[in-house]
């Protein structure tokens, strides 16, 4: 047909020019072949295009029928199945076609977008003319398919480059925040971990955090380990901006109702104020006002240790973003003070061991409690002489301690022993006794005191014991036994002036007695302040080493750097991020500059 004049009736032109008003295809499809079936000697008409896959849809079809003796038009649109995933089966049973059909190919820029069939009740009859108004109308329907499927793919484009920008905003919003963060964290745990000093490390940490959110102050308050007070112990305001007695008005606020709800809620609390405080008179169009107080707790082991306020004029600097950084910070602030804390016990502990130590060392070189009560109990038998005994009762250890004063051949020695329990019956009685009574005794003969219980004068009487004094061994209105001097002869009774020596011996004796008492038990608490040592000592190793490996084995980047910005520690994810190993970062072959962003 190239090179020919194409003859358009008035109909044709008609559904030709009616074309460019559609903006959706399955209108389009609609109207065209219902138009088209109205033709004479046309009974059906239907369109076929490819779809994704390249194969061949029916898509649209118009028939026309006779109900009730009248001409009508029936239309089935299924343009759906062009971007079905599923191979669409119509599934209807064919009768023979012995009805004439043109097949007419659209195309367009030479590309085949499908076919346009055309079914005739009997054969055209105008030849050449019928087919070339047929072959306009399937170019001008193709030409129109196109555009609308451009016009598709141009909508889609632009809503996947929408998507895209709005995608990059957000993940450079969300760099942003991470770099700010990041920033933020790094900056804190340098503060922390430049000073042992708890305090000093507190104050840089509030003075950063008040430059990050631009606040007008910061205070921290800490628990002290005895007690649950909280206690101020940084201050951090503008001084430039903020007079003294505003500053007062301010840690005033906190001082109430807040630092209470913060340190109960164990999260995040804002509270706006109903009056808020003027920050400095003047111009009231320039006035500067703190409007908003944020509590954040200082959580170690799900145990609350401090709070930290920050004083802002706006609620809307603390978005989400904002709250999960500080939230943040003051766990690693948390960290630090439980950690700055079992390190200072732990020095705390270190220090009185090692007196302890030194001190019975010292004490051991002289002390001991067997050896001092015996050489308490000879110093008594030194005193009586030969043919007496000493019996020192005691509540320690070592209850029960005997010597007896006997003269030899080669001279004087000595018959000392020492049992766990005070036997028999009638010597712990005695000893029970005089315990209560909390006095000094002397009875010069046994057989004739009145003073004591018949079956203990019975059983001194078997011992052969004639006379006796008896003395409190007290130190500080605290007794702590009982010193016995006895006679078995009776060649010189006792008189006072015997019971004024023993009361001194027992007075020594007391001293001396506790002191061995004192090392025995400074020698067990050595014993338990070690072993706690060692297990503070154990639990810290293991909880620096648990941040170590928490902090290298993060998925984000945290590094530390020195002043000439060179790295001193990088974690696997500055190298798994940079391609840079760590012995690289170390050496200077990389440094800040080369790998952190200005900003």
């Amino acid at each position: 047909m190239n090179n020919q004049i194409i003859q358009v009736d008035l109909p044709t032109l008609k559904i030709v020019e009616s074309l460019s008003s559609f903006h959706e295809l399955d209108e389009l499809l609609e109207f065209f072949l219902s138009e088209l079936v109205k033709f004479r000697n046309i009974r059906k008409t239907e369109v076929y295009l490819f779809g994704k896959k390249k194969r061949l849809i029916p898509v649209a079809e118009a028939v026309s029928v006779k109900k009730n003796g009248r001409q009508e038009i029936e239309t089935r649109i299924q343009t759906w199945l062009l971007d079905s995933p599923i191979r669409h089966s119509s599934r209807r049973k064919r009768l023979p076609n012995v009805r004439p059909v043109f097949s007419i190919p659209m195309l367009n820029s030479e590309e085949l977008l499908g076919f346009l069939n055309i079914y005739f009740d009997s054969l055209p009859n105008h030849g050449q003319y019928q087919v070339g108004r047929f072959y306009l109308l399937a170019i001008s329907l193709a030409a129109k398919v196109n555009e609308l499927h451009l016009k598709t793919e141009i909508e889609n484009l632009k809503s996947q480059l929408q998507q895209m920008v709005i995608h990059n905003r957000d993940a450079l919003n969300q760099v942003t925040t991470l770099s700010k963060e990041l920033y933020a964290v790094s900056a804190i745990s340098t503060k922390v971990n430049q000073s042992i000093d708890l305090v000093k490390s507190l104050s840089k940490s509030a003075s950063k955090i008040k430059e990050l959110f631009g606040a007008y102050g910061v205070l921290v308050f800490l628990r002290k380990t005895s007690g649950k007070k909280l206690s101020l112990v940084v201050s951090e305001f503008d001084s430039q901006l903020i007079r003294d007695d505003v500053k007062n008005r301010i840690i005033e606020l906190t001082s109430r109702e807040f630092l209470k709800e913060v340190a109960e809620a164990e999260r995040p609390v804002i509270q706006e104020l109903d009056r808020p405080i003027i920050i400095e008179e003047g111009d009231p169009d320039k006035q500067e006002f703190v409007k908003v107080m944020l509590g954040l707790p200082f959580m170690a082991k799900k145990r609350n240790i401090g709070v930290l306020i920050i004083f802002h004029k706006s609620a809307s600097t603390f978005r989400q973003e904002s709250l999960r950084l500080l939230s943040g910070l003051t766990n690693i602030m948390g960290m630090a003070i439980e950690n700055m804390s079992l390190y200072n016990q732990r020095v705390q502990k270190e220090n009185e061991a090692a007196f302890l130590y030194k001190s019975i060392s010292k004490f051991s070189e002289t002390l001991d409690l067997k050896g001092t009560l015996m050489a308490v109990a000879q110093r008594g038998a030194e005193y009586i002489g030969r043919n007496c005994e000493v019996y020192v009762l005691t509540e320690t250890r070592e209850p029960f301690v005997r010597v007896q004063y006997k003269k030899g051949r080669t001279g004087p020695f000595f018959l000392s022993e020492s049992h766990k329990i005070i036997y028999p019956q009638e010597l712990h009685d005695f000893y029970r006794m005089m315990m209560e009574q909390n006095m000094s005794l002397i009875i010069r003969s046994i057989s004739h005191s009145k003073k004591l219980p018949e079956h203990v004068k019975k059983y001194f009487i078997t011992k052969n014991i004639k006379g006796l004094i008896c003395v409190p061994l007290e130190m500080r209105e605290k007794k702590v036994g009982i010193l016995m001097i006895c006679q078995s002869r009776t060649n010189r009774m006792f008189d006072v002036h015997d019971l004024s020596v023993a009361k001194a011996l027992g007075r020594a004796a007391a001293v001396a007695v506790q002191n061995a008492s004192t090392f025995l038990a400074s020698v067990e608490l050595s014993d338990f302040l070690e072993e706690k040592i060692r297990e503070k000592t154990t639990l810290l190793q293991q909880i620096i080493k648990e941040q170590q490996h928490r902090v290298n084995e993060r998925n984000d980047i945290v590094f530390r750097i020195n002043k000439r910005n060179r790295f001193v520690f990088v974690n696997k994810a500055m190298e798994a991020l940079s391609g840079h190993s760590r012995d690289e970062f170390y050496r200077g072959e990389v440094l800040a500059q080369d790998v952190v962003a200005p900003e």
